[in-house]
């Protein structure tokens, strides 16, 4: 007797623990996100505007969701280095990252990545973009899209363009508005304006917020952006596409999370980045800066990068020198 119920009280025993088991399993499932620290994952050096960006995005989340937001900066191999640290962390939602377009160019171009991000992560929102502008000196012989089209087409060789290294981004605003000038790389973005204003160079190529201190104090005039419509930071500013220029580009940032991350999950984070996002504050704050401030479903982040990753595949198709090799 004594042996059986010593048996019947270790069934009972065992019944006890698998049922606290799952109970104790069932409430972490049900447990709200986010119940601890977040880590968003910037695959940039502290200080830039990617950086200035994230932390502010990182700033807004904390405050909304009374859970802090930490800021990891993860630079290195054309953000490949941040992108691969998240697609390898754990899938549930306390491991983000603040990504770039980087992430469809380099697996085409390089830097390539050790493993292929486009399956390893999963896309949540847009969070914001920047235009690119063509800049000039202000007695440049050109002041608007359609002036600078119809003088480097009349002399096609003689104007230089400078860059922060941006070589495949001019070499699309080339091919795409049909126009034959020399692609002047500078180390970043301060010298590359530098030359234009010292006249090194003819022009630069930049994003808005590199250039937008320079064109209000006077020292350089915007002369195209490259996006499809005109900017909110540069309203006077014609895009290239009002000169006939079939282009629609920009850098943009968005948020990512490990592949396999809960679906629930996914969308409590591109709810709250569209409610951040959408603030009439922040949509001024980027103003300000030059960025424009973006959100969006992650199918449709998953769709635009999609629509991208055509364009630079057709550019790797048509100028191959730019590809490194494997």
């Amino acid at each position: 007797m004594t042996h059986r119920y010593s048996k019947l009280a270790a069934r009972i025993v065992a019944g006890c623990v698998f049922l606290g088991s799952a109970i104790a399993s069932i409430s972490h499932a049900q447990e709200k996100y986010p119940a601890k620290p977040i880590t968003l994952v910037v695959p940039y050096a502290a200080g830039g505007t990617t950086d200035i960006i994230a932390r502010l995005l990182g700033k807004e989340m904390t405050d909304k969701t009374g859970v802090a937001v930490v800021i990891d900066n993860r630079p290195g191999a054309n953000t490949n280095i941040g992108a691969e640290w998240v697609a390898r962390a754990k899938p549930d939602g306390y491991t983000l990252l603040f990504g770039t377009g980087g992430q469809v160019i380099n697996p085409i171009f390089g830097p390539y990545p050790s493993i292929p991000l486009g399956e390893a992560l999963d896309p949540v929102s847009l969070v914001s973009s920047q235009a690119f502008v063509i800049a000039a000196r202000p007695n440049a012989p050109f002041n608007t899209a359609k002036d600078y089209l119809e003088e480097v087409k009349k002399k096609p060789g003689k104007y230089s363009i400078s860059s922060a290294q941006l070589d495949l981004y001019v070499a699309l605003v080339k091919k795409a508005a049909g126009i034959n000038i020399l692609h002047v790389p500078y180390k970043g973005g301060a010298p590359s304006l530098l030359a234009v204003m010292s006249g090194e160079v003819d022009t630069g190529f930049t994003l808005v917020p590199a250039g937008i201190s320079h064109f209000k104090a006077g020292k350089l005039k915007p002369i195209a952006v490259t996006t499809k419509d005109r900017q909110e930071s540069l309203p006077d500013t014609a895009a290239l596409s009002e000169a006939g220029v079939n282009i629609d580009l920009s850098s943009w940032y968005g948020l990512f999370v490990p592949k396999g991350t809960p679906k629930s999950i996914v969308n409590d984070l591109a709810t709250l980045t569209k409610d951040i996002m959408s603030q009439d504050r922040i949509k001024k704050q980027l103003q300000e800066m030059g960025a424009a401030s973006k959100w969006s479903t992650p199918e449709e982040l998953r769709d635009a990068m999609s629509a991208e990753k055509k364009q630079w595949e057709q550019l790797a198709k048509d100028s191959p020198d730019l590809v490194r090799p494997k």
